[in-house]
């Protein structure tokens, strides 16, 4: 595999991109508590779950990517190793800025968390896609799926997201959950 000028520009684009979803996660989704869509609204569910539960504080990152790694090591070989390399790059970063960064929290107002949550999450990941790379997780299974199946499977992704949004509701309340649906919303 070999590597030019535009692969450069590319990988220049990913650690940008996910330095701002990092920036994202870490002052919009993280301090009002919202559930983003596939494996970072995981991961969120996660985190707060076993610090509810047992006092335990994991990192965001953490779970994030440990979930994403673990779909690359089944779907490496059926898609295209440059775009998961480059997938690769961008969790890995995002993971590990949103562990590094400290940013402040920027309002206490929920509306305003989702909604520029949710702009500055779809331009990050928009960014990504432009550069030949996802945010892995449920991106890949998708793919994978798509290919093997020979139909499109976003609908499966969709249905994903609703019942981790169901799942949040039950847990932390459905101001949460309803505030996750605009975030998502604004992000796509």
């Amino acid at each position: 595999m070999t590597f030019t000028k535009k692969d450069i520009q590319y990988i220049i684009t990913i650690a940008f991109s996910a330095l701002v979803y990092a920036f994202g996660i870490e002052s919009f989704v993280s301090s009002g508590n919202l559930f983003p869509g596939g494996f970072a609204g995981i991961s969120r569910l996660v985190v707060m779950l076993v610090e509810r539960q047992i006092g335990l504080v994991i990192p965001f990152g953490v779970i994030y990517w440990i979930m994403n790694f673990t779909v690359v090591l089944f779907i490496w070989n059926r898609i295209g190793h440059k775009f998961v390399l480059y997938s690769i790059l961008w969790f890995s970063l995002s993971a590990l800025f949103s562990i590094i960064i400290n940013v402040p929290i920027v309002t206490q107002d929920m509306l305003l968390i989702a909604v520029f949550g949710g702009l500055i999450n779809g331009f990050a990941i928009g960014l990504a896609l432009r550069s030949n790379a996802s945010s892995g997780g449920t991106d890949f299974i998708a793919i994978d799926l798509s290919v093997r199946l020979k139909r499109p499977t976003w609908n499966y992704l969709l249905g994903l997201n609703a019942f981790v949004l169901m799942l949040a509701g039950l847990a932390f309340g459905w101001d949460k959950a309803l505030y996750s649906i605009i975030f998502q919303y604004v992000s796509t």
